[in-house]
């Protein structure tokens, strides 16, 4: 697929208009056999299921001439949440379009949510097969320094025996993690001539000497008061064009594609 096609109204026999409807073809790579799901403007389409190799391929059609945003996310076997793969683009009548290439993040898990420096570690997940998994650790500080951010790296398995493809872990080695609560968040680096990196993995929350009850950011909930409605919209639109807590996909900037992401969550 590529940009262009034909557009504008035609007619069939009898005489009815008819507008041309353009599509899109959303193709990347995931954990093998992951469950894809693309939102198109904050409405979910019917998931797809990523190939053994990690490959996957989503045709969104029937689409009217103007602006739209689609994000992108799977689930992997254990059901766990990627991050998310954002974009925006406008649409001609009748065109063909294409967004390729995607990268989602790999899948995040901790083995406990809350430590004492030097206690043993483990994180986890799944993400595509022979890829390297590159694992930050940053400390929540309104002064960070240098020994804030840990960073870790990891290999995720291919035709590797009994181990599913595609899974990953990492033994973390905490003993010179101060005190604090760390975001833990990762990237998937694609293999061999792919040259590919995703965006961030959704953020989880590790406690170092202090307790953290619940493992993550609340996404789209800002507000954190179990609903997602204009309290969290307003958060939203208050840090728009920043960082923050409003930035759901993590690509460092508050925008369409965050509110695409917290509209498929709403509550009201």
């Amino acid at each position: 697929f590529g940009g262009g096609g034909h557009g504008g109204s035609g007619e069939f026999r009898n005489g009815s208009p008819v507008l041309y409807r353009a599509v899109v073809m959303l193709t990347g790579w995931t954990a093998p056999l992951s469950a894809v799901t693309v939102v198109q403007d904050g409405v979910a389409l019917p998931s797809v299921t990523a190939k053994p190799d990690g490959s996957f391929q989503s045709l969104v059609s029937n689409l009217e001439r103007g602006t739209y945003t689609f994000f992108t996310y799977a689930e992997d076997s254990q059901r766990r949440k990627t991050g998310t793969f954002s974009s925006t683009m406008t649409l001609g009548s009748g065109s063909q379009n294409s967004i390729s290439s995607i990268v989602l993040p790999p899948s995040l898990a901790l083995s406990k949510n809350s430590i004492r420096a030097g206690d043993p570690l483990t994180v986890f997940g799944e993400a595509v097969p022979g890829s390297v998994i590159e694992l930050v650790f940053q400390r929540q500080s309104d002064a960070p320094t240098t020994g804030d951010v840990k960073k870790f790296t990891a290999t995720s398995s291919k035709s590797n025996g009994d181990i599913p493809d595609g899974v990953w872990n990492v033994k973390v080695d905490t003993s010179a993690f101060a005190n604090g609560t760390y975001d833990v968040k990762a990237a998937t680096a694609l293999p061999g001539s792919l040259q590919s990196t995703s965006g961030l993995s959704k953020v989880l929350a590790l406690g170092v000497g202090v307790e953290v009850r619940e493992s993550g950011n609340g996404g789209p909930d800002l507000n954190h008061d179990g609903k997602v409605n204009l309290i969290d919209f307003s958060i939203l639109l208050s840090q728009w064009g920043k960082g923050g807590v409003g930035d759901l996909n993590a690509d460092g900037v508050v925008n369409l594609a965050d509110v695409s992401i917290l509209l498929f969550s709403w509550t009201g």
